[in-house]
């Protein structure tokens, strides 16, 4: 026991340590990660391999830890480097992770809401209505609209990091994150495949234009995510990005 009482003041230091040099960004995170967590203890029964995702946002929250930890202890380029850049990586991972997530709470689909919603607004389905508007050349310049939006968050978060403007640059990062996981909650909450799934019968096919049609298929057929539809989360990055800048 006394042997490992050492350890364990040790163990503690770095825990109290880590927590004291997290910013509001790691608290957010850390956030989500424990309410997510919670959820996969109470609805543990709806999902396969719960207990995988459990453990491995309980290794997120540690590697989260652990890096800033570091970051104040042995302070490099590197380490500060990674300390500003690794909530990319997160945006990312959470997102396509509600794919496997987003029938935690409820089984099934809720999009039938939504369409009532759009149509007794529009009397009509949207996305059905604009076909008549699509052309190889309107395609593709909304390829590129839509494309840009990958590049929001990445653009201004690179102009306040070269800047050194690190209080701009977390706010930024923490707006971001906070408006993903109020996204990434709802979407639990109130799971919709969208209407690329639900009016699919309805459309009349793909959308046909250049190279930047081709370049966003092709990464909409790698990177969209079954069940995260609603609330739209790339328009809650932009807007956050938009606000930022």
């Amino acid at each position: 026991t006394r042997a490992l009482a050492p350890r364990k003041a040790g163990a503690m230091e770095w825990w109290r340590v880590a927590l004291r040099h997290c910013g509001p960004y790691e608290r957010a995170t850390l956030g989500y990660l424990g309410i997510s967590n919670l959820l996969l203890l109470i609805f543990h029964n709806n999902l396969p391999g719960a207990a995988k995702y459990f453990f491995l946002h309980a290794a997120i929250g540690t590697g989260i830890l652990a890096l800033v930890w570091a970051a104040e202890r042995w302070p490099s380029t590197g380490l500060h480097f990674a300390r500003h850049w690794y909530p990319f990586a997160l945006f990312i991972y959470f997102f396509e992770e509600l794919h496997y997530l987003v029938h935690l709470i409820f089984p099934g689909w809720y999009d039938h809401w939504l369409i009532a919603f759009d149509f007794a607004l529009f009397d009509a389905h949207p996305t059905v209505w604009l076909e008549q508007f699509a052309a190889l050349a309107t395609n593709d310049l909304m390829a590129l609209f839509y494309l840009t939006y990958y590049l929001y968050t990445v653009v201004l978060g690179g102009a306040l990091y070269a800047k050194k403007e690190w209080q701009h640059f977390w706010t930024v990062m923490t707006a971001t994150a906070t408006a993903y996981a109020i996204g990434y909650l709802i979407a639990l909450a109130f799971p919709v495949e969208g209407p690329y799934h639900t009016l699919r019968a309805l459309q009349q096919g793909p959308l046909e234009g250049g190279p930047v049609t081709a370049l966003m298929e092709f990464i909409q057929r790698f990177g969209r995510v079954h069940g995260a539809a609603f609330p739209s989360l790339h328009v809650a990055g932009a807007f956050v990005a938009l606000l930022g800048a």
